[in-house]
């Protein structure tokens, strides 16, 4: 059928790992600072944007931008002593 889409079956194997790299980095995120913790959570799991999340902590949109990036770099640097690529 035109319309439909084929989705190939993952392998067990594949699906695992998929599963653990998903698990780590929800670890790594609860990890994290709280004040970062929130940054990310609200940009990546709510979907917010920069000017939503300025508004909702009453700073600048700047701040946020400037927060997140340190937040997501920390994040970065504990994937990457993990040997995540």
């Amino acid at each position: 059928v035109a319309n439909s889409v084929v989705v190939p079956e993952r392998d067990p194997e594949t699906t695992l790992r998929q599963q653990q790299r998903r698990s780590d980095l929800i670890r790594f995120i609860n990890g994290l600072p709280e004040a970062d913790r929130e940054l990310v959570s609200m940009r990546f799991a709510a979907h917010r944007t920069n000017r939503e999340i300025a508004a909702t902590l009453a700073i600048s949109e700047a701040a946020v931008s400037m927060r997140l990036l340190r937040a997501l770099r920390r994040l970065r640097a504990q994937l990457k002593s993990q040997g995540w690529d």
